[in-house]
């Protein structure tokens, strides 16, 4: 055997072996990391919607129109009646302060209508 087929020979099991290494580390990767990358962005997004959640609920947000923004985040095309809606359900769960909080917002409309008219 010459020198140039041992070389090809070395070369060619070499590159069986790294193909062979790479395809075990990109398999060792999705097995043993992407699971918890999916895991951690599933749980992120969940924080990160009931952090909007509750802001919203506490009033810690913006209105443009229909558009609810909270800390960069929109929601948009809410109506009167849909916020009413989940004021109702938060209502027959929390009893009077979620009453209170939706008279009170009644009379802010109210109040604003008001002053609008005033102008």
């Amino acid at each position: 055997m010459s020198a140039e087929d041992k070389y090809q020979e070395i070369v060619k099991e070499l590159d069986a072996r790294i193909q062979k290494s790479v395809t075990e580390a990109c398999e060792r990767v999705h097995s043993e990391i992407v699971p918890y990358i999916n895991d951690d962005t599933e749980s992120n997004a969940r924080f990160r919607a009931v952090d909007i959640v509750r802001k919203i609920i506490r009033g810690e947000f913006d209105v443009d129109g229909s558009r609810i923004k909270v800390d960069g985040w929109v929601v948009d095309s809410l109506t009167d009646n849909d916020y009413d809606r989940v004021v109702d359900a938060l209502a027959a769960r929390a009893g009077d302060q979620a009453k209170d909080m939706k008279i009170a917002r009644l009379e802010r409309l109210l109040s604003e209508a008001m002053n609008k008219n005033h102008y």
